[in-house]
């Protein structure tokens, strides 16, 4: 299992969302990335199950759960099924807070148990997600099943995530992808003794976005750009 997650700016992703949620297009964008990354291949087209999980049909095998909120993005991909979510930590509804505090989960703050259930819940598809029980005590999380592998994570700058499985130990850190590759300088020579006119395309991995640059380069000499 592998987690990678990315920053939401005002930046256009590259993918088209999948739903009219805010960050919808960054968490396809995401996994892209992330399919190109851990399997190398393109993003496969997705479908839901009858309970609304998404799947790739053509690809029962690679197992995803896509998350997102207002300032991040969350995705987690493995070989047997996950559940991953992200929640951006911010003040509870008074009642959502009183119902988060009764709940019998040591010392879990209440947004690591919102996004464990949240993470449960993709992951089986069963359960309330007002009372999944979680506890965490002495560093230890104990999930709702004997076996079940989870983890909460703080690495994302206002937000509390969490995976969940029953197979694979979710990865002790998560992989942060910058919005968009560093600008690398490129030089091109001639010695043909004409100018020349050349086109320079990024090779990048799905997810991400890049534009062709054409630079003149003089007879007998070079040029720069930036990708």
């Amino acid at each position: 299992m592998e987690l990678f997650w990315t920053q939401i700016t005002d930046a256009q992703p590259a993918r088209p969302a999948r739903t009219k949620a805010h960050g919808s297009a960054w968490g396809v964008s995401l996994l892209a990335y992330a399919v190109r990354a851990v399997w190398g291949i393109d993003l496969p087209e997705t479908a839901e199950l009858p309970g609304g999980k998404p799947y790739f049909p053509a690809c029962p095998q690679l197992h995803f759960s896509v998350s997102h909120t207002r300032t991040a993005a969350l995705v987690a991909v493995s070989a047997a099924p996950v559940g991953a979510d992200v929640e951006q930590v911010r003040p509870l509804h008074p009642a959502m807070a009183r119902r988060l505090a009764q709940a019998d989960c040591g010392d879990l703050q209440p947004f690591e148990l919102w996004t464990l259930r949240e993470s449960w819940f993709k992951l089986t598809g069963a359960g309330d997600l007002r009372t999944i029980p979680f506890r965490r005590t002495a560093g230890v999380l104990f999930p709702p099943e004997a076996g079940a592998l989870c983890r909460v994570y703080d690495a994302i700058p206002g937000c509390a995530a969490a995976a969940c499985s029953l197979a694979e130990q979710p990865p002790e850190r998560l992989q942060f992808v910058p919005t968009r590759p560093t600008p690398v300088q490129f030089r091109i020579s001639s010695y043909a003794g004409k100018p020349q006119r050349v086109t320079v395309r990024p090779l990048l991995p799905a997810g991400w976005k890049g534009e062709a640059v054409t630079v003149d380069v003089p007879a007998e000499g070079e040029a720069w750009g930036e990708l």
